[in-house]
């Protein structure tokens, strides 16, 4: 959760996260899973940390902002290559 939330939403997120249950079917195909459970970033994460760090694609918020950053620049260059190329001439008039 993100610790910038005022504790009466935080308290109110977590209650509504944590009591809801899947759908039937959704719960079968989850192999009987019903809810979400409770995790920490330094506990339950640590596994999903150390294979990132072990093939060298940490997962921190500065990795996250420089791969975001990556993510904005190629959209940028996406967009400017589908704009149609200005006129290279001016045509006369008379």
């Amino acid at each position: 959760m993100a610790n910038d939330l005022k504790p009466e939403l935080s308290a109110k997120i977590r209650e509504c996260f944590l009591s809801y249950r899947f759908p039937e079917q959704m719960a079968k195909d989850l192999g009987g899973n019903d809810r979400f459970w409770p995790a920490t970033y330094a506990e339950q994460w640590a596994p999903v940390r150390a294979v990132a760090d072990a093939v060298n694609a940490p997962y921190n918020r500065a990795a996250f902002n420089a791969e975001s950053r990556k993510e904005l620049e190629a959209e940028a260059r996406k967009r400017a290559q589908q704009q149609p190329a200005a006129p290279t001439h001016v045509a006369r008039t008379r």
